[in-house]
């Protein structure tokens, strides 16, 4: 039903055709409010109001050239830098093997606590950033760039290619490829440190074809034999890139057809100049950002621009931003969030911490799919669709509910209070089956681990659900009033409204959207209180279990999980 709103504003232009010079394109909030959703998290929620009142160019110039603004979060100065080998083998020196072995676990035990602190300081970044851009980017590469600290453990090399991504977001994709290729983590993840001559092995070749420039289909074995032949001596050495002159191949080599004593940064200009990279790259980029599926004129119009402007990454990202197509109905409330953007919106929204112990929010993305530097394998996390499934839905309002409510209802059952809302997790699979955004969000394996392929082998949902029942208190009144959502300061805006103007205003700031008339009715109830829907409601005279009920059934719409 939300799509009609935007379908008779659409016109005969072109799909990358600048939408701001269309005589009958409306920039509003509603505009501002998928602009900021898109190009960000859509927090903080004032944000809508202000790039509202820009006009449109300077809007999309706001969030793209986001350098005008300086950064606001700090650096994590607690990490520290890894071991080499001969600083290891110092420590090691004169130990017994039970020492060792206890060194070696207390060395683990603290890179675990390094790399759970740094998930949250990179979720702080993510609500609070005054670059959403930046911050948006940074999350898109680090699933294109896919590294995860299951194998890459040192917490340094993790943050280092996380600071890498975030410098070039916006920048020269050649830079960025080449970056990446030396970060510490890349050469350990994908065993450029084993590449040597003579002995080469083809692991960052093969998937800086595959999975990071072209794409299956346009190049050969050979041409990955022979690419990682190029960058044989690329190595670590106290912790940073080096290049081993003496581990190098300095031989001939042909490689899509070209022949020369290439190194890996000719590797990558080849890589460039296939016709195929721009389109690739351009494709991913339109996917992530507005739809999947996108039709080839925007494709190739991407394509162009990105080549013509030398992979200068801005100009592509500002035409996206400013298209006909960005602003279609087809690209409106047709994403499902992923659980980073889901977190960032409820945290916003809801005015609530991320500072618990246990890290419920860390837990619960890893159970929605989506643990920040653990993506599942090298092909990064399947996004869009692969979001939802039921064990993830019902994460997704279990979260709500413990946020809103703080308490936290039994898995394996429905989200508090579905019943009253008319939904559980079953149904909302089949109203997601009924909407365009979600056609096929529902997947038949329920146990199937947030539509990933290669989760960690224990249960992430039920590790999560022990996270929120460990913060349960055994006092009735603490247990049913004590959530984290101040629902009483939050709802005296509304004081002296009536039920269904409440309901409306809260559809509006939390969906963006009008809910259908039976939602709205069974909300209004709730707030009237078996009173008249049709008389101004005094907010202090409702029960707060009654002004919690109605956010939390709200949260837990499918509607809420797309934006």
């Amino acid at each position: 039903m939300f799509r009609k709103y935007w379908q008779m504003r659409e016109s005969a232009m072109g799909l990358l055709d600048n939408a701001f010079r269309s005589p009958s394109f409306r920039w509003d909030e509603a505009s501002a409010r998928h602009l900021l959703n898109r190009a960000g998290f859509g927090v903080p929620p004032a944000a809508v109001a202000r790039l509202a009142a820009m006009k449109p160019d300077e809007a999309v110039a706001s969030l793209v050239d986001y350098e005008r603004f300086p950064p606001n979060m700090k650096e994590p100065d607690w990490i520290q830098p890894p071991l080499d080998f001969r600083e290891l083998r110092q420590k090691m020196q004169g130990l017994s093997e039970d020492e060792r072995r206890s060194l070696r676990n207390q060395m683990r035990r603290s890179e675990r606590e390094a790399m759970s602190r740094l998930q949250m300081w990179w979720l702080d970044r993510i609500c609070h950033t005054q670059r959403p851009l930046e911050e948006k980017l940074t999350l898109f590469w680090h699933g294109h760039f896919a590294t995860s600290a299951e194998k890459v453990r040192e917490p340094a090399y993790n943050h280092h290619l996380n600071q890498t991504l975030r410098q070039h977001a916006s920048g020269n994709f050649r830079t960025l490829v080449i970056e990446v290729g030396k970060s510490p983590a890349m050469l350990r993840y994908l065993d450029n440190i084993q590449n040597r001559s003579g002995r080469p092995n083809e692991n960052w070749a093969r998937e800086l074809m595959e999975l990071f420039t072209l794409g299956i289909g346009h190049y050969t074995e050979q041409d990955i034999r022979e690419a990682a032949r190029a960058f044989t001596g690329w190595t670590i050495r106290n912790g940073a890139f080096a290049f081993d002159g003496r581990l190098h191949d300095s031989g001939v080599k042909t490689i899509l057809g070209r022949t020369g004593r290439f190194d890996g940064e000719d590797v990558v200009d080849i890589l460039l100049g296939h016709p195929a990279c721009a389109e690739f790259i351009s494709r991913k980029l339109w996917t992530y950002f507005a739809y999947e599926n996108p039709e080839p004129e925007i494709v190739t119009g991407l394509a162009a621009t990105l080549r013509d402007g030398g992979y200068e990454l801005k100009p592509v990202l500002r035409r996206m931003f400013s298209s006909q197509a960005f602003y279609s109905s087809r690209a409106r409330f047709s994403q499902i969030k992923s659980p980073a953007q889901l977190v960032a919106g409820l945290h916003a929204q809801l005015d609530v911490p991320l500072t618990e112990r246990p890290p419920v929010v860390a837990l619960a993305m890893r159970a929605m799919g989506q643990a920040l530097f653990y993506p599942p394998n090298v092909k990064g996390w399947d996004g869009g669709r692969a979001w939802i499934n039921t064990n993830t839905y019902l994460v997704r309002c279990n979260l709500a509910s413990h946020f809103v409510s703080g308490v936290a209802p039994d898995f394996g059952g429905r989200p508090r209070g579905a019943g009253a809302a008319g939904t559980t997790p079953q149904q909302a699979e089949e109203t997601m089956r009924d909407r365009a955004a979600l056609s096929a969000a529902a997947v038949s394996d329920q146990d199937r681990p947030a539509g990933q392929d290669a989760m960690p082998p224990d249960n992430p949902s039920r590790t999560f659900a022990e996270a929120l029942r460990s913060r349960r208190t055994t006092g009735r009144s603490d247990t049913r009033n004590a959530g984290l959502f101040q629902a009483r300061a939050f709802f005296a805006r509304f004081h002296g409204m009536k039920p269904a103007e409440i309901v409306d205003a809260l559809a509006a700031y939390f969906l963006g959207f009008p809910l259908d008339e039976t939602q709205r009715e069974r909300l209004a109830a709730i707030l009237a209180g078996g009173g008249s829907p049709n008389r101004p409601v005094a907010v202090t005279s409702v029960p707060e279990e009654n002004l919690r009920a109605v956010v939390q059934l709200l949260l837990s719409l499918p509607d809420y999980q797309v934006c």
